[in-house]
Order: C-alpha cells, then structure tokens, then sequence
C-alpha cells in the first residue's frame, strides 16, 4: 500500500487515551508461582520498558503517571513519531498538539488543555476494582485461569492475544467478563429499578463526556454538524452563526434549544391555464421558507420527467434565488414557466410536479402540482412598413429606410400582425442594437395590456436620424418585440434596421 487516506479529524475531544505495553513479569506468588505472568506496562516511546500500569482503585479511574497515545498511523512508534504517516487534526483537545501544528498559514489551531468534562474513564482492569472475593469476584484480577485462553483448554497454550472464550454444556458461553465498553459502572447501585435486590450496574454512566464549562473556541464558520450529541443547536441559538463559535467535542456546552430542519414550499399548487404551444409563459413564482433554526444545504429542485415545465430562464423573468442552502429563517423563490411543445392541439392538458428537498430536512407543500392547457398560438408578424422596404421572412425581417434627398431624419410606421390562430401579447419593445443611437422609437399603438386578436394589427414608428453627410457603412440596428403566444425565438421577434 503506497498511500493511505487522511481522514477529516475535526473538532473533536480525543484526550489521554491510555497506551500499554504488554510483558512478563516473572513468576506469580503462592498459587500463582507455577508460571510466569502477564503484566501491563506503561508504554514507553523511548525504548525499553515503561514502569508497571498503576492499578486502579475505581472504575475508569485515571491512576497517576499512566502512559498516553491519542492518535496514530499504523507504522508510528509513539506520540511523536510520524514514520506511518501524519494525521491532520484540527480545532481539537489532544495530549500532544504540537505534534500536529498544521501547515504555514494554515495553522490546526489545537488545545493541550485538559478539557473540562463531568467525568473521565481510562481503561484498565476488566473486572471492576471494587468488586472483592466476597462479591464472588475471585481469583488474580477476576479470572481463576489466564486471560486470554479458553479455561476448557488443557494444557495451557503460549499465551496470545486472540480472544477466546468457551461454552458449557447448554451451548451457553461462559468466562465472558465485564470488559471497559460497559455503559454504567457495575459499582454504583443507584437503586434504580434494582427493587432493593442489591441489582448493580444501574449506576450513573462510565464516563460522562459532556462540558461542564464552555470551550467555545471554535469559529461557527469552521464546517461542522450543525446539532450536538443531543440534537441541540451548535452554536448555541443565542449566538449568530457568522461571528459566534462552539465547543469541540460531541456536547455543545449550554445548548438548550433542538436543532429543526424544516422548510415549507408555497403554493403547492400553481395553476398556468391556457397558454399558446410554443411559447413560454409568464413565470410563476414558487417560494421557499426556511421554517426551522438550522441553515439548510444540498438543496435540490426536480421536475417530474417529460413535462413542459421548467425553471425560468433570464429572457423568462430569472430564475428567482433559491440556490443548495438557505439560512434559518430565510425564504427563496424559484420561478417556474409553462411551455407547451409547438403544434400541440388546442385543449391538451398537462400535469407535472416539483420536488423541493434539502439534506435532512422535512418539507411541507411538496412536491408542487403543476398544470396548464395548450391554446391556440398567434404570430407576430412585420407586415408593412412605409418610407422603408421590409424583406425576409420569419421572425426576423430587414427593414431598410428610404433616405429622402436632400438628405434629412425620416421615420418609417411599421405593421404588426397576428397571422396566427390564437392571441398573442406584445410586452415589451426594444433597441438593443442600435448604432451611433441614430434610431429611436417616436410611438406605438401596440398594447401592453390586451392581446392582440388573429388578423389583428397595430402599428410602431421608427425613426431614423439621418446624418447629414452620408456614411462610409450601413448604421445597423435591431428593433424587437417581445411577444407572449407568438412561438418565436427567445419569446421575441426582431427587425433588422437598415440605412445609410
């Protein structure tokens, strides 16, 4: 294996994680001198042989002068020693954290301060030390046989750290000790639920990680979940989540409030009605609300397949702002057009959906129903045109003026038409090219408001601003007409102007 993966270690708590070496003592006392024994030893990073593990007097306790290796890569000997390769943690409590400095400018921003946590637990002994003979806790530590054989097993095998274990005549396993991953301390009887039978176990938990103060040292900006251990708000809900900062580790230390992500879509019906095939209707808004106190992310928009419906371009009104988050308490909007496919008959109905999602969050009022009918489309159309000649043909024609002698400004009136079998409604007209600002438009008689009927007309005039002397090359210009129900390009057609 050439490489390995460097996994995100962030914001965590990973403090005094005890470290062993395992070794032999030397022949036991009394019963125990037929062989040698297997002792814990702190580990030591520096060669040889650390001194004796010191022996717990209580569960999970931490005995004074215990040896300490938090993390590591396969390969490394000790603390400091990185020959496996270099983990990267960062805005964390670790015993070492010069070990990990980080990189120039980009510092890890760790603590060596002990945390302050409601209690700590350090592995040791699998039996708990309070238990005694008495308690029927006897032999060397808990075990009459070796740790680590099979007590079935005679003779004794060279010992090993393959776990083992034996089963009885009723395929029961027994020799199963009470091991370090235990919940509560087998102890502590709280009487809880013991019914005063002297049930232990039920005691308070082994270690209790959460803070008993806050460490609040982590900027809010820093990637993070955005709910502690207990689904409470990280930050805390008082503090603002660009400029406030929260604790490592899984508690968020004074967090009361549950972290809520849900969202609401509005409508969750929107109804088109008609609109002419092969055009694009007016864009309908749909808005999102973030109803919750977490920021949301991974923000997806789908429309259910093959149906005309689509997120508003910006010839179509924009898009709207709904992007992947969305901050507590913050709306969005996404604009919706319909687009009923050119040559659909008249009276076809079309139903679609969208679905609004967000990682992790629950939404109300989606998916979004969505509906229109096909209608009858109009044409617009450049018909005629005076002190100029139109040719082409389509949505895009050339009108060229007719320049007068001597020469001086001339203003053509150009016919629009509805050559189409349903309205159409002119919405906007334009110059978008126009060439030294020599043409203008001095009127219309085109609505804005009402759509203009099949076989329906209405006039704009164009003005040219004829120079007085004639120039070297054509003064080119475009005038256009954005139409709803026309089925052209873009949703507009387009006039070329022409003159010299």
């Amino acid at each position: 294996c050439r490489a390995y993966s460097n996994p995100i270690l962030a914001n965590n708590i990973i403090w005094q994680n005890r470290s062993f070496q395992i070794g032999i003592s030397g022949a036991g006392a009394g019963t125990q001198n037929q062989q040698n024994l297997v002792t814990l030893y702190n580990a030591s990073f520096a060669g040889g042989v650390g001194g004796i593990a010191g022996a717990q007097t209580a569960t999970g306790q931490c005995p004074a002068g215990s040896s300490y290796w938090d993390i590591g890569v396969r390969g490394d000997m000790g603390p400091g020693d990185h020959t496996g390769g270099r983990l990267s943690p960062t805005y964390s409590v670790l015993d070492d954290p010069a070990d990990y400095p980080g990189t120039f400018g980009n510092p890890s921003h760790n603590s060596g301060s002990a945390p302050p946590v409601v209690s700590q637990f350090c592995n040791g002994s699998r039996v708990a030390p309070e238990c005694t003979a008495a308690d029927g806790c006897g032999g060397p530590k808990g075990f009459g046989v070796p740790p680590g054989i099979s007590d079935a097993v005679v003779p004794n095998p060279v010992f090993s750290l393959a776990p083992a274990a034996t089963v009885d005549e009723g395929n029961n396993w027994i020799n199963v000790s009470w091991g370090p991953l235990a919940l509560t301390n087998p102890a502590v009887n709280s009487g809880a639920g013991s019914t005063g039978t002297g049930n232990y176990g039920s005691g308070p938990p082994l270690a209790n990680y959460s803070l008993t103060q806050g460490i609040d040292n982590i900027p809010a900006t820093v990637a993070h979940p955005l709910t502690d251990f207990f689904g409470k708000l990280r930050p805390e809900f008082a503090e603002p989540t660009a400029t406030g900062h929260f604790d490592p580790g899984a508690v968020e230390y004074g967090s009361t409030v549950t972290g809520t992500a849900t969202f609401t879509v509005t409508p969750s019906t929107e109804a088109f009605g008609n609109q002419p095939s092969g055009s694009s209707s007016a864009a309908r808004t749909i808005t999102v609300t973030n109803t919750g106190n977490e920021p949301l992310s991974g923000g997806s928009f789908t429309f259910a397949t093959a149906t005309p419906f689509t997120r508003a371009g910006f010839f179509q009104g924009g898009p709207g702002t709904c992007g992947t988050t969305l901050a507590g308490g913050a709306a969005c909007t996404y604009n919706v057009v319909f687009t009923p496919p050119r040559g659909t008959p008249a009276g076809t109905n079309f139903t679609g959906s969208l679905t609004v999602a967000f990682n992790g969050a629950t939404g109300t009022g989606t998916p979004v129903t969505l509906t229109g009918t096909a209608a009858a489309s109009g044409t617009l159309s450049f018909t005629s045109a005076t002190n100029a000649t139109l040719s082409g043909a389509g949505f895009f024609r050339t009108l060229t003026f007719a320049i007068p002698s001597p020469r001086a400004p001339v203003t053509s009136v150009v016919t629009i038409t509805n050559t189409g079998a349903g309205p159409l409604q002119i919405t906007a007209e334009a110059l978008p090219v126009n060439t030294g600002g020599l043409y203008s438009v001095t009127g219309t008689t085109c609505s804005f408001t009402t759509p203009l009927a099949p076989n329906g007309t209405c006039t704009v005039s164009l003005r040219y601003a004829t120079p007085a002397t004639q120039p070297p090359f054509i003064d080119f210009g475009l005038f256009t007409a954005a139409n709803n129900g026309s089925g052209t390009f873009l949703g507009f057609s387009g006039l070329f102007l022409s003159a010299q």
